[in-house]
């Protein structure tokens, strides 16, 4: 191979090495671009949920504000009832003999039910129930309020109904959301814990 085949030979590897480069640097920028767009809509989600989770947060604030402002209202012996995701998964029945039934729907179709008695003191209702299942004694201490909103997702024209807001369930103060009770025929009447007007 002669020095003019050879620079000939050269030149034209060079052409092609520097060809192959010019393909692959757009493909590369490409590859940069989606990358980088990808990430930026990752940060965006991940804001867009820490701001709802922030409302969220807000609005169940006012709402236990609000419930624990509401006066404080006369108890009733009835049937009260939970409300959540459109239907009510838990009653307590309560007699004016001072008798109770806690009935629960599980996954199973079949109710967990328990008794007890229920009295008031100092303001508030206290509720202790016999648990055969797990052979202990439950108790529960609920507030009855006039106007009384459910932490659940609730529409801004939701008007608070009368109900028992829960203070303590065996000593925990904590996760109490799935316990607020309002009377059951009014649960029935308005579909939920809000008032129809």
């Amino acid at each position: 191979m002669n020095l003019t085949s050879t620079v000939s030979v050269a030149l034209t590897l060079a052409a092609a090495l520097a060809l192959s480069a010019c393909d692959t640097a757009p493909q590369q920028g490409n590859r940069e671009a989606a990358a980088q767009s990808a990430a930026n809509a990752a940060l965006a989600q991940r804001e867009a949920q820490a701001q709802a989770e922030k409302a969220e947060a807000e609005r169940k604030q006012q709402i236990a504000e609000a419930n624990t402002r509401a006066k404080a209202a006369r108890f009733v012996p009835q049937s009260y009832a939970t409300w959540a995701d459109g239907n009510s998964n838990l009653a307590l029945h309560f007699l004016k003999n001072g008798k109770v039934t806690w009935e629960e729907q599980t996954e199973s179709g079949k109710p967990f039910t328990m008794a007890g008695a229920w009295h008031q003191q100092k303001g508030q209702l206290v509720v202790r129930l016999n648990n055969k299942q797990d052979k202990k004694t439950e108790t529960f201490v609920f507030q009855p309020k006039v106007a009384l909103l459910a932490p659940a997702a609730q529409s801004a024209q939701c008007q608070a109904l009368m109900g028992l807001m829960p203070v303590s369930a065996n000593g925990q103060t904590e996760n109490l959301d799935k316990i607020y009770l309002w009377p059951k025929a009014q649960l029935e009447k308005n579909q939920g814990s809000c008032s129809n007007g």
